[in-house]
């Protein structure tokens, strides 16, 4: 992992201690000490439950479609009412025109 990133992070520093690798082991110290001043703040990531989010990606699925289906005007908008279905609307929106009751709903779905 990296240095600054949301994770716990260990250095270890090895040095040998003979003469001929003084300037190493100096380097290496160093390095460990530059290190060792980097302060972050690693925080536990969200735990998801995948059946959850399956459940939720499904369901934006089926509002995107229906949304498509809706564009391209497959959803039935438009379409020509019976006289029979038009009769009864008329007798819905007289109903609830005439309807004293604030709470009221007109539900013509």
């Amino acid at each position: 992992d990296s240095l600054g990133g949301n994770c716990k992070t260990i250095m270890i520093a090895t040095i040998n201690p003979e003469a001929s690798h003084t300037d190493e082991s100096l380097s290496t110290c160093r390095f460990a000490q530059r290190v060792s001043l980097i302060k972050n703040k690693a925080e536990v990531n969200e735990e998801v439950d995948p059946s959850m989010v399956i459940r939720r990606l499904k369901g934006e699925m089926l509002n995107l479609r229906e949304e498509i289906s809706f564009l391209k005007g497959e959803s039935g908008e438009g379409d020509v009412l019976t006289p029979q279905a038009l009769e009864d609307l008329r007798t819905q929106c007289r109903t609830y025109c005439y309807d004293m009751d604030p709470n009221s709903v007109l539900n013509i779905g």
